[in-house]
């Protein structure tokens, strides 16, 4: 379960203030947060060590391959070419951009909040007023 990073202090603070006891520390959290799942002693030591190690009990960076596609600077062309031209295909405003389809794709819809629309002719409506 996430907590946010206040109730990381405040877990941290009912640790270390009743003596590193995790019992006491997960009754004092369900007496304070009526409703929500305490937190487990792994979770309370290692909060504490974090907090020893690196003076703030904030998440380590993820290590992996950065996000090279959804950058501030394809976001910004993406939302200049769409001013601009508006009525241009993904595929083609995508190979004109330089970034694949997938990528532009979700900087459409994640990042510009703009969604796939399609107008679609439907067949008029008959009245019913002879059956």
């Amino acid at each position: 379960m996430n907590h946010t990073p206040q109730e990381r202090g405040i877990i941290v603070s009912m640790f270390l203030r009743n003596n590193r006891s995790v019992i006491l520390a997960q009754r004092e959290f369900r007496g304070r947060f009526r409703g929500r799942l305490a937190p487990t002693g792994q979770t309370l030591l290692r909060l504490a060590a974090r907090l020893e190690e690196t003076g703030s009990t904030r998440d380590s960076s993820r290590s992996g391959r950065p996000r090279s596609s959804r950058s501030v600077e394809n976001i910004a062309a993406v939302a200049a070419d769409l001013e601009e031209d508006p009525q241009t295909s993904t595929r083609r405003r995508a190979t004109q951009l330089g970034i694949s389809r997938r990528s532009l794709q979700r900087i459409l819809v994640t990042d510009l909040n703009m969604f796939p629309y399609k107008v679609q002719t439907t067949q008029p409506r008959k009245s019913n007023q002879g059956t």
